[in-house]
């Protein structure tokens, strides 16, 4: 039965390349690195990053357009002008989870009201005739659509558990009522301005260092 030799003598191979050695980068393709079929595969990816960039950029800005109309009926556009847009000033929260909290900010000005000022929107009288009247209506109209839905489609356990889950609810909107009057009562307006302002970036600067760390979590790959 043949052995095999072990070969102690190396001298022959003093020239040789150890296997799939890059001699001027010409291999690299032959095993798999950026080929055409591994780019095409990760071009989603970065069309998705450079997506997701350009979005968050946008969004840190505000367009400045006027006299825009878009009739989908004659299909026919006219644009008075496209101007270059800003930075976003401060904006007011929308929050779709509360309806006192949805009302207030309606009545909010685009700035933040500046200290005692607050006690303008968020004062005793203010809101509890948000929750007589704005909040209750849209509980009881929105109990009233829900649970007709439920009984024409007969379901029961959706049913029986409707009425706690709506009570629930509005026993939040009460809560949240007498938590805003806290807020207000202790001069925390502060705070009231955090619930119901977002706060612009600073300068374009900070937005542009923002984009760029961005970048940097990319992965290299995608640029090779």
């Amino acid at each position: 039965m043949a052995t095999n030799k072990r070969i102690t003598d190396l001298t022959d191979y003093t020239s040789v390349m150890p296997y799939a050695s890059e001699l001027f980068g010409v291999y690299q393709p032959m095993i798999g690195w950026r080929s055409s079929r591994q780019q095409q595969r990760l071009q989603p990816g970065f069309d998705d990053a450079m997506d997701g960039l350009l979005h968050s950029l946008a969004k840190r800005y505000v367009g400045d357009v006027s006299d825009a109309r878009f009739d989908s009926q004659t299909c026919e556009a006219a644009i008075g002008r496209i101007g270059i847009g800003h930075l976003l000033g401060p904006r007011i929260v929308t929050d779709g989870t509360s309806q006192l909290l949805t009302a207030i900010a309606a009545m909010l000005p685009p700035n933040p009201p500046a200290g005692k000022d607050w006690n303008k929107y968020v004062n005793p009288d203010q809101v509890q005739s948000l929750l007589d009247s704005t909040v209750k209506d849209f509980y009881v109209e929105d109990f009233r659509k829900t649970c007709s839905m439920l009984h024409q489609r007969e379901y029961q356990p959706a049913l029986a558990a409707l009425g706690a889950a709506q009570s629930a609810l509005v026993q939040h909107e009460s809560a949240l009522g007498a938590a805003l009057l806290s807020l207000s009562d202790t001069k925390n307006f502060a705070l009231l301005q955090k619930l119901f302002y977002i706060e612009p970036a600073v300068s374009s600067q900070a937005v542009n260092d923002d984009i760029v760390d961005s970048w940097l979590n990319v992965p290299e790959i995608w640029f090779a």
